[in-house]
């Protein structure tokens, strides 16, 4: 499946990119991590296309999808 956390989203911070000015820097690992963490935690239905502040936590019921 699809984890459209990425879709819309538009990175312009020079901070979360490394000196070469294409792969990500440490800060951009961390966004692109907790953003697939958050899609996964999302049901399919409702799966946010955009970098979310702050980070989802499973609850007993979470399913990984």
């Amino acid at each position: 499946m699809l984890q459209p956390g990425l879709e819309k989203a538009r990175i312009n911070a020079k901070a979360l990119v490394a000196n070469d000015c294409f792969h990500p820097s440490a800060a951009g690992h961390a966004v692109l991590a907790r953003t697939l963490w958050n899609n996964m935690m999302q049901p399919p239905a409702s799966k946010a296309s955009s970098i979310e502040a702050g980070q989802w936590c499973p609850s007993p019921d979470t399913t990984l999808v």
